[in-house]
């Protein structure tokens, strides 16, 4: 299915090229040939179309994702795992309590309980520089821990807004210990 969109989008412009093409050279009056006066020297004006070739690439997902909407030919699409404009490609870490963690966290969420995050989290974490999303039941812990996290130094520590009842609602996967 994937494959056929692909295949329309390359036919569709290919055409617009091939109709932009004809389209310049059919403009100009029959039997007409362009002149420049002859004290111009001016070089000629360089082509206004720039084509630029993009080998797809075919990559196995795990988990199914489900989008809609539309998309046209001249328009790029990336598509990446994002909740609320946080790519979750990036370390999670749960600072729910034992019981929450257990009864379902984000997959592959580390565990690192609030009132512990301040003499864990460098164990837990060790590069700083990594996208940090912290994660608990409703987004309020969360958000003191993203004060505590940079603090600590992780720069890049943000709160995944909503917590797990966004993530729930979004019927997005979880994972039990």
């Amino acid at each position: 299915m994937k494959t056929g969109r692909t295949v329309r989008a390359w036919l569709i412009g290919i055409a617009v090229a091939v109709v932009v093409a004809v389209g310049a050279t059919e403009l100009r009056p029959k039997g007409a040939e362009p002149t420049l006066p002859a004290s111009a020297t001016a070089p000629p004006p360089a082509m206004a179309l720039t084509v630029s070739v993009v080998h797809p690439e075919h990559v196995e997902w795990p988990e199914v994702i489900q989008a809609s909407g539309t998309i046209t030919a001249w328009q790029e699409a990336i598509v990446g795992a994002e909740v609320a404009g946080l790519r979750l490609a990036e370390l999670m870490v749960d600072v729910g309590d034992e019981a929450e963690f257990a009864a379902g966290h984000v997959m592959g969420a580390k565990h690192v309980p609030l009132n512990e995050l301040e003499e864990k989290l460098g164990a837990a974490v060790k590069n700083k520089t990594v996208p940090l999303i912290l994660v608990c039941a409703s987004g309020a812990r969360s958000g003191r821990a993203v004060a505590i996290a940079k603090k600590l130094g992780y720069e890049q520590a943000q709160s995944l807004g909503g917590g797990l009842k966004a993530w729930k609602e979004a019927n997005l996967p979880l994972e039990k210990a």
